[in-house]
């Protein structure tokens, strides 16, 4: 069976268009390229998807071969950098027609949204508060012998009103979190569900992995629905949903998945063009509220480069050797 590709295949996907069209006459990269097409089906699929949109965007067509002047002509440095600069304008452009239509998809679907960098709370008809963090999607259901949450997208923090004959259940995926009273917190990431409770105290169940714990304040699930994989951890209650309050902690901690998280404070698109500095750790606090700084801030321990293309793609690498 062959999976949907997710946004970090799109992103290499990208990562390759931009890499061919600024090296059209490198026979090496192309060969890399088909390579990695055949590595695993789903990267044919998600280059299919890029290039759609790349058409979407403005262009006819990907990368063609170069002709036999084009390979011996000498392009300047200024003219390379002005076409640089026009395709990843125009891969800005797609990388918003392949990850937008989802977004507003769960917009659609949802009863409460917010937008990039927005928090908002509600209350609901039985008294609880859910706090939405920035490109988050939530539907409810509030009924006389039942209420539940459906997490659509991005984060949310619970506090849920006591009612013993009425359990709460919040579903993000195919994670079921039911509780009678308490406040947590549940992030719904491109590969995996987290949940990390606050007080009181909440039964997290995953049928498919056959995953039943009960959870007390301090406690932290983080599970793969791909893998079936669970991980616990302990956390200061104080530390749950720091968002709230403008950060984003991380220890040792993959660089895309910090960068997924920052993405839903930042106005433009934020690429990682290299595996590798993607899956370099990386440990800090960040401020949600100046996301270039943060940004800046977690690619030095890594050494990363920072080029914002535009105001609406910013493109991270690894340094030439």
């Amino acid at each position: 069976m062959i999976s949907t590709p997710t946004k970090h295949h799109v992103e290499e996907a990208m990562s390759w268009l931009l890499r061919l069209q600024e090296a059209e006459s490198d026979a090496g990269l192309r060969a890399q390229h088909r390579a990695w097409l055949n590595s695993d089906p789903v990267h044919a699929i998600a280059w299919q998807k890029v290039m759609k949109a790349w058409s979407v965007a403005g262009k006819a067509a990907g990368p063609s071969e170069p002709s036999a002047a084009e390979t011996d002509t000498v392009v300047p440095f200024a003219v390379r950098r002005r076409r640089v600069a026009t395709w990843a304008a125009v891969a800005a452009a797609a990388c918003m027609a392949v990850f937008v239509a989802p977004q507003l998809w769960q917009r659609a679907s949802a009863d409460v949204s917010t937008h990039t960098a927005e928090f908002r709370t509600v209350q609901l008809s039985d008294g609880s508060t859910v706090q939405l963090g920035a490109q988050t999607s939530i539907s409810v259901d509030i009924k006389a012998d039942k209420r539940s949450v459906k997490l659509l997208g991005g984060r949310a923090f619970f506090d849920i009103a006591k009612d013993a004959n009425r359990p709460f259940t919040v579903t993000a995926r195919d994670v079921d979190i039911t509780v009678l009273g308490t406040a947590f917190d549940v992030r719904l990431g491109e590969q995996e569900v987290s949940v990390a409770v606050q007080r009181g105290s909440v039964s997290v169940r995953r049928t498919a992995s056959h995953f039943d714990e009960r959870l007390s304040a301090g406690d932290q699930v983080t599970i793969a629905p791909k893998s079936g994989t669970a991980h616990m951890a302990a956390i200061q209650p104080s530390e749950v949903a720091e968002w709230r309050d403008g950060k984003l902690s991380a220890v040792k901690v993959p660089l895309s998945e910090v960068v997924a998280e920052l993405r839903r404070y930042h106005k433009g698109w934020i690429l990682i063009a290299d595996d590798r500095l993607g899956a370099e750790p990386i440990t800090g606090l960040y401020d949600l509220k100046t996301p270039d700084l943060a940004l800046r801030a977690m690619m030095q321990p890594v050494k990363g480069n920072i080029l914002q293309v535009t105001p609406y793609l910013t493109i991270l690498s690894k340094p030439d050797k």
